[in-house]
């Protein structure tokens, strides 16, 4: 297919445009074209362009690039890249791979009707509308910084966090600070790391030759911005100052934009220089803020840098979705940091939840690790604590995640109000007679839902029961002995546990592939809880595959045959969970 869609461009380029070949490799070396050709096209101002036509060794499927000989007209004409590549398409673009001619010919017609545009200044606009490409192009190997600050008006000043690992802005020092110490995993941040920068509201984005290219033009569009900008922006420095991050900020019809630009004092070199940032004839702290400003922004350096921003409303939806306040404010306590709870736990900070409260008293051992969220380096390691430095690592915009190295036994009362405290309660201690227990004193205790969580044999099925205000409780789907009144999977082989030499040592062996599914309903189900979309009790199902059921010994159980009225597997039902009528905790009168 690559060799006659070439064939059938080349002869077309050659018979009906006189093409030339081009040596891709050295005309375009940081790209991965495998062929060029190039030709001359006339724009309708009568003036002669020329073009090469690339091919990479994707074509046909992918379609041809056409670039500007020119690169003149770079951050001058909208849709031209440095080397002159010209932006035609996006990357989701389908072509006709069979019509090669036909899409190239497509191509150079609009590749012209792209300079006609640009000539005539008729496309200027398409610089505001991508204006985040563009400034990115703009950017020379420039320094990048991670930004959290809200991106709206108006200026002020922000918070600056120069870390050897990366550059962070905030809104404000606190939040800043908690960052950090999340990110680093340490309880202390050295103060002489963090400075303050500002934040530059525009009323519309720049053009590319708008871009500030020096200190003095820095301040100079500060100044143009009018309002209190250049007074905050003067105040940031002194003869002191080594160097000041500015963010520009504007708003789109595609969301708020923002790019940075750092400067850095110009420092005099060679035999003669200063030791240290000083005026002469003037005592450190009391040189005049005129000269400070001027030996600033008059010789400084100017980087322009991208942003990245890692907010908590830009990670968790690219500010699309409207429960994200709510999530970030939510807490939810989880008893039990196992394979299930873990997993559950960093499913629900990567939604976007911001408070945890992680129970555990046992440690990671190394069998864990092929289903638990933590690895070979937390071995030994509380699973609680772990899994908080993990979840406080990853997401450092969380707002806590306090571990408690305990049992449920061993929790204290002012613990257990923490548990209150919370927005859901997630049970996964994978013990009936706990968990039982945990209903007891919930029911007369929480005004929150509560959710527990267990698995069936080899993780072929997966229980989610949320209790909330009305409807059962937990203790309504178990019978005096604790075992459940309904079960999804029966094993005629009878045992299915493992056991290693030990005391009590007995295991399940399914792995963290076998898990997803489960655990992807039940999380599911806590974050319904958590948007108060749970009013009454409910049973959340998640079954495996038929074959992985049939391939452990096992078969469905007739009360789950009958309820589904499906065989087959790998789905989820979720069904009321009705009060017992002889439920002792709901019904105190009533009698097994």
């Amino acid at each position: 297919m690559f060799s006659r869609a070439v064939s059938e461009i080349d002869q077309f380029l050659r018979g009906e445009l006189s093409a030339r070949v081009v040596d891709v490799a050295k005309v375009y070396r940081s790209r991965q074209f495998v062929s060029g050709w190039r030709i001359t096209v006339k724009g309708a101002d009568g003036v002669l362009h020329e073009l090469d036509v690339l091919i990479t060794s994707e074509f046909p499927y992918v379609a041809p690039r056409i670039a500007l000989v020119d690169t003149s007209h770079f951050l001058k004409w909208p849709h031209v890249e440095r080397d002159g590549v010209l932006c035609l398409l996006s990357e989701n673009d389908l072509v006709d791979h069979t019509a090669p001619v036909a899409v190239l010919q497509l191509l150079l017609s609009e590749a012209i009707d792209l300079i006609d545009a640009s000539v005539a200044g008729q496309n200027q606009p398409d610089f505001l509308i991508e204006c985040k490409s563009y400034w990115a192009q703009a950017v020379d190997n420039g320094p990048l910084l991670h930004s959290l600050v809200r991106l709206e008006p108006p200026s002020r000043l922000i918070q600056i966090w120069c870390g050897h690992e990366r550059t962070v802005a905030a809104d404000g020092h606190a939040e800043l600070a908690t960052w950090v110490r999340n990110f680093r995993g340490c309880e202390q941040v050295p103060t002489d790391e963090f400075t303050q920068g500002l934040l530059l509201w525009l009323p519309a984005p720049l053009f590319p030759w708008q871009f500030p290219n020096s200190a003095a033009g820095l301040r100079r569009l500060v100044r143009e911005q009018g309002g209190a900008g250049l007074d905050l922006l003067d105040s940031l420095i002194d003869e002191r100052t080594v160097s000041l991050w500015v963010l520009l900020v504007s708003a789109t019809a595609d969301g708020p934009f923002a790019g940075a630009v750092f400067v850095r004092r110009a420092v005099q070199r060679g035999y003669g220089a200063p030791r240290g940032i000083r005026h002469r004839g003037f005592r450190e702290r009391h040189v005049p803020r005129a000269l400070s400003l001027a030996h600033f922004f008059g010789a400084g350096k100017v980087q322009l840098a991208d942003v990245a921003r890692e907010d908590a409303m830009w990670v968790h939806g690219r500010e699309s979705v409207a429960s994200a306040e709510r999530l970030r404010a939510s807490k939810v306590a989880i008893l039990g940091c196992g394979s299930v709870g873990a997993t559950i736990a960093v499913a629900l900070a990567q939604t976007g939840v911001g408070n945890f409260l992680l129970i555990d008293p046992e440690r990671l051992t190394g069998p864990n690790t092929s289903r638990h969220p933590l690895g070979a380096q937390s071995v030994g390691k509380n699973k609680a604590v772990a899994l908080s430095q993990k979840l406080r690592g990853d997401f450092p915009h969380v707002n806590s995640a306090v571990a408690l190295n305990r049992s449920w036994k061993q929790l204290t009362d002012g613990e257990r109000s923490q548990i209150g405290e919370s927005d859901l309660f997630i049970c996964a201690v994978g013990s009936i007679g706990v968990e039982l227990a945990i209903n007891n004193w919930a029911r007369s205790t929480l005004s929150c839902p509560v959710l527990y969580l267990w698995l069936e044999p080899f993780a072929c099925a997966a229980h989610a029961v949320a209790i909330a205000s009305s409807g059962g409780c937990l203790e309504c789907g178990f019978d005096s002995f604790g075992a459940p009144r309904f079960r999804v999977t029966d094993w005629p082989a009878g045992s299915t546990t493992r056991r290693e030499p030990g005391c009590a040592a007995t295991f399940q062996p399914y792995g963290a592939v076998d898990l997803l599914g489960g655990v992807c309903s039940m999380a599911d189900l806590a974050l319904r809880c958590l948007l108060s979309e749970v009013q009454s009790s409910q049973h959340r199902i998640r079954v495996a595959s038929d074959w992985r059921l049939r391939e452990h010994g096992g078969t469905w159980s007739n009360a789950w045959l009958e309820l589904t009225k499906r065989a087959e597997g790998d789905f989820a039902v979720t069904r009321p969970w009705d009060s017992a009528q002889d439920c002792q905790r709901c019904h105190p009168s009533s009698s097994r």
